[in-house]
């Protein structure tokens, strides 16, 4: 008799912690989230070498973001539109991922959610729970992983129904020690091993939220060849090993070609 995959563990607490713009400053104070110091570099973005944002650097990025985001939103109020409910949100949003603060986060998106995600493989998740299980992935592979705007890269847009758009540039920084599960985030899941690296990679969030302020809608995206890279386990782009592992998808992508040429054969898709 055969066993059901094991669900992921992660539950949505009953209610959040207390939450003030005090307390996302004492977030922010925490000068030790990541479990070691980091290098000054890292090679990533097809193994090109790049600095590193230190903890302090990280913190000053994410007050100078808010900061600015702040003064946008007073501008906004100035030609008649207040959107101050967006400050709130974004404040609210950050800290329930610094302190993993589950509660807080399903205040501010609908229960019937849906997002997306490279690792969910085009299909989108549906409902707070799968979303919360899908972050957990991230917070399993990388337990001090941690999550920073940078400032001037965020855009809003505000509709006349009262919904809006958000899009935002961050980075994500933690040491990658455990499997990264893709969907559906348990033991039956496929993972991207892990090895202890270091990783600081760029990603973009897309917001969608309804009339009520609430988030109903989303997307992340990062680049894959860039946290390959970075970790170790995909090939520098210029070296012999990169070109031999794309040599090698030759023989696959020929098969499928062959079956697009012929009629009435289906394409079937690697597994």
């Amino acid at each position: 008799m055969s066993s059901s995959p094991a669900a992921p563990a992660h539950s949505t607490p009953a209610a959040p912690t207390s939450f003030s713009p005090e307390a996302l400053e004492a977030a922010l104070e925490r000068h030790t989230m990541l479990k070691g110091r980091a290098p000054s570099q890292v090679r990533g973005n097809r193994s090109w070498t790049e600095q590193v944002y230190s903890e302090d650097e990280l913190n000053a990025n994410a007050r100078q973001w808010f900061r600015e985001f702040e003064e946008q939103l007073d501008f906004y109020a100035g030609l008649g539109h207040d959107v101050s409910w967006v400050l709130d949100w974004t404040r609210k949003w950050w800290y329930s991922w610094l302190v993993r603060d589950m509660a807080l986060a399903a205040e501010i998106c609908t229960p019937d959610l849906v997002y997306k995600d490279p690792v969910c493989f085009g299909k989108p998740l549906v409902g707070f729970q799968e979303f919360v299980d899908y972050n957990f992935a991230f917070f399993d592979a990388l337990p001090d992983l941690r999550y920073d705007p940078l400032p001037g890269q965020s855009f809003l847009q505000i509709n006349p129904d009262g919904s809006a758009q958000m899009m935002v540039r961050y980075i994500g920084t933690g040491h990658w020690d455990g499997p990264l599960k893709m969907y559906p985030f348990d033991d039956s899941a496929a993972a991207l091993p892990g090895n202890g690296a270091f990783m600081q990679c760029s990603a973009v969030d897309r917001y969608y939220w309804d009339a009520d302020h609430r988030l109903h809608k989303g997307e992340t995206l990062w680049d894959g060849f860039d946290v390959l890279q970075m970790s170790g386990l995909m090939p520098r782009g210029e070296g012999v090993t990169m070109k031999l592992l794309m040599n090698g998808l030759k023989v696959p992508n020929t098969a499928t070609r062959l079956r697009r040429t012929l009629r009435g054969v289906p394409v079937i898709g690697l597994r």
